[in-house]
Order: structure tokens, then C-alpha cells, then sequence
């Protein structure tokens, strides 16, 4: 990140299983295994 630093405006961290996509205009997961619930109670 050192390297960069003096390039980027900002930097933020991305999910577990997520990528930044431009075309998209943001975050989005490509990692969709068929376990995996999204609403799983804490």
C-alpha cells in the first residue's frame, strides 16, 4: 500500500469474496457457494 499511497484518493476494504468492478460501479461478489445464507441469524 506504501507503494500506491501517493496514487490512490482513497482505499477501502473489500468483503470476504468480493471484487471492485468499474463496469459495475462498485463491490461485487464472485464468490457464491451454494452453502453460504446471507441472512444467518448471530
Amino acid at each position: 500500500m506504501k507503494a500506491i499511497s501517493d496514487d490512490c484518493e482513497r482505499f477501502i476494504s473489500f468483503p470476504p469474496g468480493h471484487l471492485y468492478s468499474g463496469k459495475q460501479g462498485g463491490l461485487r461478489r464472485w464468490y457464491n457457494p451454494e452453502w453460504f445464507l446471507e441472512k444467518i441469524p448471530s
